[in-house]
């Protein structure tokens, strides 16, 4: 327990860094590409299942399989570590010069926070449930109960790789927007018509949903002008966090209390709010 209380405060203080130095480069670029980022994360997740899938059968012990991976990992660091820049990149007036350092959330980065809490909720939710409501709900027999969650994570890694270009194209408002409604409506279709294909074709829509909007919120949160980059993301990723711990056991509740279609109906109302919540970006921080 001690040791994965550890592993997680450093995974939290690595995505944090790592998002400091994203909006950085975002920055210096003068264009969006943090939504990529994250899709060489979720593109890193897939990479670690297709290892873990394939080792396992061998028999291969978890020592030497995650030993190995730290040696790799380790060799990565050292051999990128002098292509990070030393600072933050930092905008007006959060910039040293200014004198002025805040480190408290203003209602624009609560209001990003309460965006990426969304997300990160029904991140949570498709995680832990997805496979479950497969199981119990469509029944699609045992080799086909993952297809919901498989096609969910395939399509938020796609989604990844082309929010950027759609951000360039359109801005970030109908992006977030486009995400909301994408929740919301992929959900409602997987729980109103729980069979093999709708059911997978609705958390597909879910997972391109969820896809952009965590990395959007962090993009914003780090060109904040009042607080630091890693401050601004460190109190969004705080808050959005708050979403991914919470709603699995919520929806584990619900599902006791009634069934777990009707437990995961709640998701749907959170991708309304996304995208009701997203307009008031651009208004708050004019």
């Amino acid at each position: 327990a001690a040791a994965l209380l550890g592993f997680g405060f450093a995974n939290n203080m690595l995505n944090i860094s790592l998002n400091a130095q994203a909006v950085g480069v975002e920055t210096l670029y003068g264009r969006s590409i943090m939504a990529t980022f994250h899709g060489m994360w979720s593109l890193g997740g897939v990479a670690g299942c297709i290892i873990g899938s394939i080792v396992a059968p061998l028999g291969v012990a978890p020592l030497p399989h995650f030993a190995a991976i730290l040696v790799i990992t380790l060799a990565t660091l050292c051999c990128l570590r002098t292509w990070t820049m030393p600072r933050e990149v930092r905008i007006g007036a959060a910039a040293p010069e200014s004198g002025k350092r805040s480190f408290r959330p203003d209602l624009y980065l609560t209001l990003l926070g309460c965006i990426a809490l969304g997300s990160m909720a029904t991140e949570g939710a498709m995680y832990d449930w997805s496979s479950v409501y497969f199981a119990q709900v469509v029944q699609p027999g045992e080799s086909l109960i993952r297809a919901g969650y498989l096609a969910c994570m395939c399509a938020m890694v796609t989604g990844r790789l082309l929010a950027d270009g759609l951000v360039n194209r359109f801005g970030v408002t109908p992006v977030l927007q486009l995400s909301g409604l994408c929740i919301a409506a992929g959900l409602s279709l997987a729980l109103l018509w729980p069979d093999l294909l709708p059911a997978t074709a609705g958390l597909a829509l879910v997972g391109f949903g969820m896809a952009s909007v965590v990395p959007l919120c962090y993009s914003l949160a780090g060109k904040s002008t009042r607080v630091p980059p890693s401050v601004a993301i460190s109190l969004v990723s705080s808050l959005s966090f708050l979403g991914f711990l919470g709603c699995p056991p919520m929806v584990g509740f619900l599902s006791h209390q009634f069934d777990l279609r009707w437990a995961l109906s709640p998701i749907v109302v959170v991708g309304v709010a996304i995208f009701c919540l997203a307009p008031l970006v651009r208004r708050i921080k004019a």
